[in-house]
């Protein structure tokens, strides 16, 4: 991810105290059928939020951050995917996107390197499946909205579509969110903050835990077994 550091060291040291002063720090577990599915460690301040978020069924890790609005927006966001079951140790690849109006700008690198230019709405949250730190950034914006119903624009991040997720907030701390035939139930904080998820339909929940509690992942060993009549070889296929 890219960073800008500020010219003035006095300056940059009282910011960086006060940033360091804002920062909460907890972690989302997806749970379902009693395995962990996903663990989302998340940072979070008022102007940005970084997460760090393990996909155990794809061996898949995503390490990315959002640029805040006050209302709840996202301007931007840097994407970094690794190939755990590969044992990836520097991003598959990269994306930044920047959201302005009906449009994001999207520069790819890596694997497929490309810039393109996609059509979405106005106000559209990022979003990668199956994050709950970006669902907790959907509530925060439907709070800021400020109505009993909201529909909140949702852009897929692998595929570049968008759709309507419709949140229905109900007294005192709860809401649920309507994402195509998909429903979930949230427990919610007064600003907004994600306490807990349950999706019926998929048999899954989200817990949420203070501090960082990352996922350990192993790289998978596909080498033969002893004995066996052949050999195993690590190879990359380009598709």
């Amino acid at each position: 991810m890219n960073s800008t550091w500020a010219v003035v060291t006095g300056l940059s040291v009282g910011l960086a105290s006060s940033a360091a002063a804002q920062t909460e720090q907890y972690t989302f577990r997806m749970v379902a059928g009693g395995d962990t599915v996903t663990s989302e460690v998340v940072s979070r301040t008022p102007t940005r939020v970084d997460v760090d978020m393990v996909y155990k069924p794809q061996g898949a890790r995503f390490r990315y951050a959002m640029s805040l609005a006050p209302d709840g927006r996202v301007p931007a966001m840097t994407d970094a995917f690794y190939r755990i079951a590969l044992g990836d140790t520097v991003p598959f690849q990269r994306a930044e996107l920047t959201f302005a109006g009906d449009s994001v700008r999207a520069v790819i690198s890596g694997n497929g390197s490309r810039v393109e230019s996609l059509a979405t709405t106005a106000g559209a949250i990022p979003y990668i499946n199956p994050s709950s730190a970006m669902l907790e950034q959907v509530l925060r914006r439907a709070r800021a909205m400020g109505a009993s119903v909201d529909t909140v624009p949702l852009f897929l991040v692998a595929g570049g579509r968008t759709l309507p997720v419709t949140v229905t907030w109900l007294p005192p701390d709860s809401a649920t969110l309507q994402l195509a035939t998909v429903e979930m139930r949230a427990r919610v904080a007064p600003d907004g903050a994600l306490l807990g998820l349950e999706i019926p339909a998929q048999g899954a929940r989200v817990i949420r835990a203070d501090g960082a509690h990352p996922l350990i992942t192993r790289k998978i060993d596909y080498g033969a077994p002893p004995g066996a009549p052949y050999t195993a070889e690590d190879v990359t296929v380009h598709t």
